[in-house]
């Protein structure tokens, strides 16, 4: 199941019932590796880039547990290994986690900071204590924006 086709399908709301779009985020969840989304229209790499689209349409079909567990999976990835720059600025890397290229972009982490603007809510004034709330990450709930 392609990748960057389906996924945008559903962020671009080109999937005309939530059954079909739930179909999608199923099945790419079922083809994950232990590091991450790979892109099979790219040779099975991991872009970090599309994977954002992904983690958005997994949101939109309403498969939070999916998205979370994309990020996790492979932003956890990107940040725990050694050979990573414990930033999530890499390009891409193959399924099986092997690194091919180091290029950087900082235009990587936009998904991440989307999801996490996302969930994150506030309890007290001045930013004193807040909370992580996946379950605020749904269709229904989703503000964050970007300027």
């Amino acid at each position: 199941m392609p990748q960057d086709g389906n996924s945008w399908a559903v962020v671009s709301n080109l999937t005309d019932t939530a059954a079909k779009a739930a179909d999608i985020s199923a099945g790419l969840a079922a083809r994950w590796t232990p590091y991450g989304a790979p892109a099979v229209e790219a040779d099975n790499a991991v872009s970090p880039f599309i994977s954002g689209f992904e983690l958005q349409a997994h949101i939109l079909s309403g498969n939070v547990s999916a998205a979370l567990d994309l990020l996790t999976t492979e932003w956890g990835f990107m940040l725990d290994d050694p050979r990573m720059t414990n930033s999530t600025f890499i390009e891409g890397y193959q399924a099986d986690g092997v690194l091919v290229s180091l290029a950087l972009s900082s235009l990587r982490t936009w998904a991440f900071i989307w999801l996490l603007s996302s969930c994150v809510v506030l309890l007290s004034q001045g930013y004193a204590t807040s909370d992580l709330l996946p379950s605020r990450c749904d269709q229904r709930n989703h503000c964050s924006s970007f300027s």
